[in-house]
């Protein structure tokens, strides 16, 4: 069971209010054998650390923008050596993409510095499959419940929203007997109206994140994010936009 203790600080932090920023790391079986292998490791570092600039200047611009209110905006352009990027309106984030050999970075890891997120790995896979989400990587597939849709949400109980969790190093699947998710203790907030969605579909990603919108009747209304990132034993689980 899920419990969770309202703080209104926290409530502040909405997630439409935040950029989170990812650098993202792939591991590539063949490194380009460059003439001094110092360079190469250099030549790593120095596009990354001008994303995470870049990274910087646009989360500053994101949350004066936050400040300012309703209708404000912000021009600001910017050049990158990453191999790709790309906007995640489902995720409020921007990822950058960069292909680096592994001593840059220790594969599998993440860091975090404020809204900057860096992940080296992408073995995740997110899709839904009949009436299931599911995520999956090295480690871990996780099965999710799929109730309805943001246009036509539907009858939603939290106890279910894990339907199982396979730990693929052992081979064996857990069932949770209840993955409810209460705000305080108040038993009622478990249940009501809603929907579960994956953010982003696909494979090769540093992380997979699953979402329930859940509006328990006249109590609350509020957010639920599952989310595996690559290389990861482990499920995280955050509930935000807590609204009574």
């Amino acid at each position: 069971m899920l419990g969770y203790k309202k703080n209104r600080k926290a409530m502040n932090a909405l997630l439409s209010t935040a950029l989170v920023t990812m650098m993202v790391f792939v591991a590539i079986s063949i490194v380009i054998n460059f003439s001094n292998p110092l360079i190469a490791k250099g030549s790593s570092l120095q596009s990354i650390k001008d994303g995470e600039n870049v990274m910087s200047y646009l989360d500053n611009y994101v949350q004066e923008v936050a400040k300012d209110g309703k209708g404000a905006s912000r021009s600001f352009g910017f050049s990158t050596t990453a191999k790709d990027y790309t906007v995640l309106a489902g995720e409020d984030s921007i990822r950058l993409k960069y292909d680096a050999p592994f001593e840059v970075l220790e594969y599998f890891s993440r860091q975090k510095n404020g809204n900057k997120m860096t992940i080296a790995g992408s073995d995740v896979t997110c899709n839904q499959s009949g009436s299931q989400l599911l995520m999956e990587n090295t480690h871990l597939l996780v099965a999710f419940q799929k109730v309805g849709s943001s246009s036509s949400p539907a009858t939603i109980d939290t106890a279910n929203n894990i339907a199982n969790i396979t730990q693929k190093d052992l081979g064996k699947t857990f069932t949770p007997s209840n993955s409810s998710v209460i705000l305080d203790n108040d038993p009622t907030t478990r249940t009501g109206t809603g929907y579960s969605e994956i953010m982003n579909s696909g494979k090769s990603l540093p992380m997979c994140v699953a979402h329930f919108y859940v509006n328990s009747t006249n109590v609350a209304h509020y957010d639920v994010y599952y989310i595996l990132y690559a290389g990861a034993d482990f499920l995280e689980v955050r509930v935000d936009n807590i609204k009574y």
